[in-house]
């Protein structure tokens, strides 16, 4: 491989693509309809789970485990639709519980 398709290659910025082991799809941005901040969400504490409306009707969802996990995708469960929650550092601090020993 040549130096300059290697030094390409190395400089390449995939902050963009959500594709870890706890995204189960493996989906990336190419496939998402899309980017949600977690505030334009609604949250249910009970179920630890965030909400977004879906333009078919039907309602994403998204736990905070998923979001630990690194899992930023949600489909829709009743069309082909998908989001990716634009998560930023400390989004998710007040909806972590900590336990203290």
């Amino acid at each position: 491989m040549s130096s300059t398709i290697l030094n390409s290659v190395n400089s390449l910025d995939y902050s963009l693509e959500v594709e870890s082991d706890e995204n189960f799809g493996k989906f990336t941005d190419q496939l998402v309809y899309e980017v949600v901040k977690l505030s334009e969400c609604d949250y249910d504490p009970e179920t630890e789970t965030f909400y977004y409306l879906c333009p078919c009707g039907d309602i994403f969802e998204i736990t905070v485990e998923d979001l630990l996990k690194g899992n930023l995708i949600s489909e829709c469960p009743s069309c082909s639709l998908r989001i990716r929650i634009d998560l930023k550092p400390g989004d998710l601090d007040q909806y972590v519980n900590v336990k203290t020993p």
